[in-house]
């Protein structure tokens, strides 16, 4: 086996493994035997939207031949959105650890978890991930493709003798679909598809033209369908022989799978069982720090050692804090509003800079990023600009202006076609989910403050009408900056 061969394994179970963590093995079962079949099909559904955003980012990413923290602080100069994801990673490092201990601890000898020993989880688990992340960059994707292929291994092993979970009803019966159901499934496929971490961002700065994106991550996450659905079979037996056989009824949470993986299964199974939870969770924080990582490389300067101590101190911090149960919910409920922010702050680089790699006429577009990140040009400084609220600040001013001056007429209408907003769609985005206009068109603040206060009727009214205004307001700027110009003639 080659090396490219050995990466591409290596990098597909990177992927399988990050996607599913703890979190789609005690969920997903959990849902599907709630909802049935009806639940399934949504997460499914959702899911393949979210991978076809995983394999943009990827190929983006390679093809701009950019780090991904260096396209935020110098090309879209707009830092902040980077900062929306590594408080994400940071919360996921302070949490994580607990269930990475304490629920295999659980099924092994049911225990109730204690200040004391979520404590000592969060110590043990964060000085391990230092320890492994100052191996390097290339060691720990090893070590966490490798604990991905042992945990695919373990679940093959006990699903294949439980198979017989499978004849449940339960789980194939289909249902009306509820606004609970879909909210659910939507933000289980965010979840599980490991968007939100900038991991995808970073496998696009590993993946060179040697490596094929979208059978990487398209393999990868089917690969993660496969485990989870792997463990459902295992969490059915369970539940069936624990609790469903003597109350069908029972309406089904994670902790009575915690309870059910306890009982309902023999002891070695049960080991095995709850070593599954453990690798589940290593494969997905190990990545994810990695991510955090270079995200506080690219922008404070540092070196990776000095990274890495901030990174394991600040999530340390942030663990200590939240051992309060109190402290502890509320920040799991800032966590849940912040990761479908910190998904759109890591597409938005895709969105922003959409037709800017195959413009015609063969302008290349890291000329024009280098010159808008390295180069002042003054003369754009002295010139008065439209404000409008779409654009938030003149770097996307700057970077289309200098784009767009070598084009004809009909180039540059091409390209306005293809950068424009469609305002309806906008408005309609903010009506599904609030904020969601705003964050997808940059303005992430406002849109995080629209989904807090989405239980007012005033606000989300409010936020429609306003993403609207917003790309409106956007295509009237680009429109003006692409045909003000009377020098361009064809």
């Amino acid at each position: 086996m080659d090396v490219k061969e050995k990466w591409t394994i290596y990098l597909i179970l990177l992927v399988a493994g990050f996607t599913t963590g703890i979190g789609s093995l005690l969920n997903v079962p959990v849902y599907w035997l709630q909802y049935g079949a009806t639940w399934m099909f949504l997460y499914l559904v959702f899911l393949a939207l979210f991978m076809y955003i995983a394999i943009r980012e990827v190929e983006w990413v390679r093809n701009l031949g950019y780090n991904f923290g260096d396209v935020y602080r110098k090309i879209l100069k707009r830092p902040e959105l980077m900062f929306v994801i590594l408080a994400v990673i940071i919360l996921l490092l302070s949490t994580e650890p607990v269930y990475m201990i304490l629920i295999p601890l659980s099924i092994i000898r049911w225990t109730y978890p204690t200040p004391f020993s979520k404590l000592m989880s969060k110590l043990l688990v964060i000085g391990l991930m230092f320890l492994v992340l100052r191996m390097g960059r290339k060691k720990t994707l090893e070590i966490s493709a490798i604990t991905s292929l042992i945990l695919g291994i373990i679940l093959i092993l006990l699903a294949t003798g439980h198979l017989g979970a499978f004849y449940l009803k339960r789980p194939y019966q289909w249902h009306m679909m509820t606004v609970s159901m879909i909210v659910t499934a939507f933000r289980r496929a965010l979840y599980g598809s490991g968007l939100g971490f900038a991991f995808y961002l970073l496998m696009g700065n590993i993946i060179d033209e040697k490596f094929n994106g979208k059978f990487v991550v398209g393999t990868g996450i089917v690969v993660h369908v496969l485990m989870v659905v792997l463990f459902s079979c295992i969490a059915f037996f369970a539940l069936f022989y624990r609790i469903l056989i003597f109350n069908p009824n029972t309406h089904i949470t994670s902790g009575h799978l915690i309870y059910a993986l306890h009982g309902g299964l023999g002891p070695l199974a049960s080991l095995l069982a709850s070593f599954s939870i453990l690798l589940a969770g290593i494969t997905f924080i190990l990545p994810a720090a990695e991510a955090g990582v270079q995200i506080l490389k690219s922008s404070f300067g540092m070196d990776r050692d000095k990274a890495i101590m901030y990174l394991a101190g600040a999530s340390l911090i942030a663990g200590v804090l939240d051992i309060s149960v109190s402290v502890e919910n509320l920040l799991w409920k800032v966590f849940i509003a912040l990761i479908i922010s910190a998904a759109l702050c890591e597409f938005y680089p895709v969105i922003a800079l959409r037709g800017t790699e195959n413009i015609p006429g063969d302008i290349e577009l890291e000329t024009s990023l280098d010159v808008l990140a390295e180069e002042e040009v003054e003369e754009n400084k002295k010139q008065p600009q439209p404000q409008y609220e779409g654009m938030r600040t003149n770097s996307d001013l700057l970077m289309i202006k200098e784009v767009a001056k070598d084009m004809d007429k009909t180039q540059r209408i091409l390209f306005y076609e293809s950068k424009k907003r469609n305002p309806a769609l906008m408005a309609l985005l903010s009506l599904l989910i609030p904020g969601l206009g705003q964050m997808i068109q940059g303005r992430v603040l406002r849109g995080v403050l629209i989904l807090v206060f989405s239980w007012t009727l005033v606000v989300p009214l409010w936020g429609i009408y306003d993403s609207y205004k917003l790309a409106k307001e956007y295509n009237q700027q680009l429109f003006f900056i692409l045909f003000s110009d009377n020098e361009k003639q064809p």
